[in-house]
């Protein structure tokens, strides 16, 4: 994975509050999310679930399921955007 990118998603997960979502934890996930576009490369959902047990053993699968499905229609979105 891309450094800035690993980074981007550290700075995340390190400052997220996993059981309430606060306006800030979007702004750095939507700023994961550009970072990954940006360099053109997309995060798998292995690795994610990785780091994120990592910073949070405890998240339950729905919430990686939706979170990464979030990260997903990001980058979509972000390509569709540029095209």
């Amino acid at each position: 994975m891309n450094e800035e990118i690993k980074q981007s998603l550290e700075q995340y997960l390190h400052n997220a509050n996993f059981d309430l979502t606060h306006p800030s934890d979007m702004e750095r996930f939507y700023e994961f999310i550009i970072t990954s576009y940006q360099k053109g490369e997309k995060v798998d959902m292995d690795i994610f679930e990785r780091m994120v047990k990592e910073k949070a053993p405890s998240i339950d699968d729905e919430w990686l399921k939706k979170k990464f499905s979030l990260y997903e229609n990001g980058i979509e979105l972000l390509t569709k955007y540029n095209q």
